[in-house]
């Protein structure tokens, strides 16, 4: 018989949010005071504002731990709100673009700082729309109580699919492990492997994940052992290894393994995971993207971790492509909209179909280099112009609300809870752009949750199928652990 696990915690967040609020609003300021010299002071104070609204909002909105509503600030507040205003001062522009104005910062900023209050709203009508404050005192711990003691877990359906995927990952990288180590022989092989765009899509947003995503899963259901566990995160490391893929992809796998493997610390240290991401951003992922090509052999002994370096590079390009389509009124149409809900449409059925925008925006303005995003608001510009921005953080907000009140306070059957914490990861991505890819992988990681669960895990008897297939989605009720 399964052990029940209770299902709802109460943690006393009060001390710990005071603490963060005034160590990260003491931290920004002096960020501002000491690292920055104010050359214009328009531009200094609307990025000084769009971080500290960031900030107090991250901590203030929602009374979750972790939600995807974290993850949103904590993107405004390093893309939207540092990166910018160090690149401002340091005259940086990246792929050979014009450089901005301070006036056009100033522009920019201010569009930012209504997005802040456009979502912030949203989000709060969203999450408490018909439910008391008080309904959050207390917060979902585990899987589905009353679903993980009417399901089995089917390890021979199982270890057929990851093993089979991995071993279609090893082919396409022609059986040489070094290629599944280092991201740009990684690209390589795959390239020369596969030649259809549709194949392409299925192996790197279905296939690929597939071991992961089973470990995430084997392991929120309860039901694995230890020697599950161990054998899914070797084969994990096999077909995803952090260093052979992009960041984004290693962030939407890792983030939610280390979640679910560290539940308990996260769950009861407020903004937990967002400190975490902060030291990934200022010192893992530097070092991530040095290795993404063969100049890292070149230029390891150069490598730096400096803070403020590393706003400067094209990683923290978002800002500057939202507004290069703003000042220069880019605007195709929604049929950059159209290419990404039909991304699975070859251009061979699909011959109007476009490319991503941050491809587009190259190719419209001479930049040196084609292959990057497009911020998720800069999306919403050139598919529909100021509204569109407005439209989009519409979009998000209630998609971020809805979930993350499902998450923390509903009896959400095991691949939607899955699902959450893989979201998790691929916030930043959606949010940093472009819209075609993340969208993409958003759904592929999805489709291979949910076919995962419907393949694995198998009600105990013919009165379980009910509650196997339906679950329910209401608020449950919450008890209390001693």
């Amino acid at each position: 018989m399964i052990k029940r696990q209770a299902i709802y915690r109460e943690v006393p967040y009060f001390s710990q949010k005071l603490l963060l609020l005034l160590t990260l609003t003491l931290s920004t300021l002096i960020f501002f005071g000491v690292f920055l010299t104010a050359q214009d002071k328009m531009v200094y104070f609307t990025s000084l504002s769009i971080s500290l609204i960031s900030i107090v909002m991250m901590i203030v909105l929602d009374p979750f731990p972790y939600s995807l509503n974290k993850m949103f600030y904590l993107f405004f507040l390093i893309f939207m709100g540092l990166a910018p205003v160090v690149q401002f001062e340091s005259n940086i522009v990246f792929w050979g673009g014009h450089r901005f104005s301070a006036k056009e910062y100033f522009v920019g900023n201010s569009i930012l700082l209504l997005v802040l209050l456009v979502y912030s709203v949203t989000y709060y009508l969203a999450l408490y729309s018909g439910r008391k404050k008080n309904m959050f005192k207390r917060s979902v711990i585990s899987a589905s109580e009353s679903e993980t003691a009417h399901i089995e877990l089917n390890r021979k359906s199982l270890y057929l699919a990851v093993i089979a995927s991995t071993i279609l990952t090893l082919y396409f990288h022609k059986f040489n492990l070094t290629n599944l180590l280092i991201r740009f022989l990684s690209d390589k092989a795959v390239g020369e492997s596969i030649h259809s765009q549709p194949i392409s899509l299925i192996y790197h947003n279905f296939i690929r994940p597939m071991a992961g995503i089973a470990l995430v899963i084997t392991k929120m259901s309860r039901l694995g052992k230890k020697s599950d566990y161990f054998l899914l995160t070797v084969l994990t490391l096999i077909t995803i290894f952090p260093l052979g893929v992009a960041r984004y992809y290693a962030a939407a796998i890792y983030i939610p393994i280390v979640l679910v493997f560290f539940e308990g610390k996260f769950r009861t240290n407020f903004l937990f995971l967002n400190i975490i991401v902060i030291l990934a951003l200022v010192v893992v992922f530097p070092f991530l993207g040095s290795i993404r090509n063969e100049a890292f052999f070149e230029t390891w002994n150069s490598f730096r971790v400096s803070f403020l370096n590393n706003l400067n590079t094209a990683d923290y390009d978002s800002y500057q492509m939202y507004l290069k389509v703003v000042t220069e009124n880019f605007i195709p149409g929604p049929k950059q909209l159209l290419t990404v809900l039909l991304f699975f449409v070859p251009r061979e059925w699909f011959p109007s179909k476009s490319v991503g925008s941050g491809h587009l925006v190259a190719q419209e303005f001479g930049y040196s280099f084609s292959n990057i995003s497009m911020n998720f608001f800069g999306e919403g510009f050139v598919n529909f112009g100021y509204l569109g921005i407005f439209l989009f953080a519409i979009v998000i907000g209630v998609i971020n609300a809805r979930y993350d009140r499902l998450y923390w306070t509903s009896n959400l059957t095991l691949w939607k809870k899955t699902y959450y914490n893989l979201f998790i990861g691929l916030e930043f991505f959606i949010l940093r752009g472009d819209l075609l890819s993340s969208f993409a992988y958003s759904m592929g990681f999805l489709v291979s949750t949910v076919f995962l669960y419907y393949l694995v895990f198998k009600p105990r008897d013919k009165k379980c199928r009910n509650v196997f297939v339906n679950m329910p989605s209401g608020f449950g009720q919450a008890r209390k652990i001693k």
